[in-house]
């Protein structure tokens, strides 16, 4: 049966991801107030760290914090430390400890609105700035299932499309919980992702990602 993962994984569109997850990075980083040195926290920072870590500056101190076990986490930049830790709870960290937060691709996946506004406290509390990316509402293809407008669409076609064509993997979850997209994914607007994060500017990178800033630059 037809899966269009599998398409995502080859290796001409794997190369075309990762330039796109690079221009990304460069986007984010014109967008703060950057210097050699920085401390970085890197708020669900996943196992691989594609997203930012193979192609930012070396001499950045980077934090990654995650939900992943540490032998778990393989991430190859030479000044990276991981510690297992929900974002929900920084207590550990002073206020301002960090230069910049950065999180890619991990908010939408908190579908407890109260647990996303308290992770939100908790970073603008620990970091001068911050850059979050999540999915745009509007985004022709869905960047997580890679089909068009696939989050503006009702439950039970969303459920039919992944149990179907195995979307990101996730039939055999969906068959065993046919409330797993609504409970692992939120597809919010611009003003909602505002009012979680008021002290911020949003913008809309690649017509695929919302990137919400808080800056130190004037």
């Amino acid at each position: 049966m037809f899966n269009t993962e599998k398409l995502f994984h080859t290796r001409w569109v794997s190369s075309m991801r990762e330039r796109q997850r690079r221009g990304r990075l460069d986007y984010i980083l014109n967008r703060v107030e950057t210097f050699a040195n920085m401390r970085i926290l890197d708020v669900g920072c996943g196992n691989s760290g594609r997203s930012v870590h193979q192609w930012i500056d070396p001499s950045y101190e980077l934090l990654g914090i995650d939900l992943y076990v540490p032998d778990e986490v393989e991430i190859d930049h030479p000044n990276f430390s991981y510690r297992q830790q929900d974002a929900r709870d920084l207590s550990c960290f002073g206020d301002d400890e960090f230069d910049l937060c950065i999180s890619v691709g991990m908010m939408e996946h908190i579908g407890h609105l109260p647990d996303l506004q308290q992770m939100a406290r908790e970073i603008d509390r620990v970091a001068k700035q911050y850059v979050i990316v999540v999915p745009w509402r509007y985004a022709p293809i869905e960047p997580h299932f890679k089909w068009p407008i696939f989050q503006l669409m009702p439950d039970e076609i969303q459920r039919w499309l992944v149990t179907s064509f195995d979307l990101h993997d996730l039939r055999e979850k969906v068959q065993a919980d046919p409330l797993y997209i609504r409970n692992h994914y939120l597809w919010l607007t611009k003003q909602q992702w505002g009012a979680i994060w008021p002290h911020s500017k949003i913008s809309v990178f690649n017509l695929e990602n919302y990137v919400i800033v808080k800056s130190n630059r004037a």
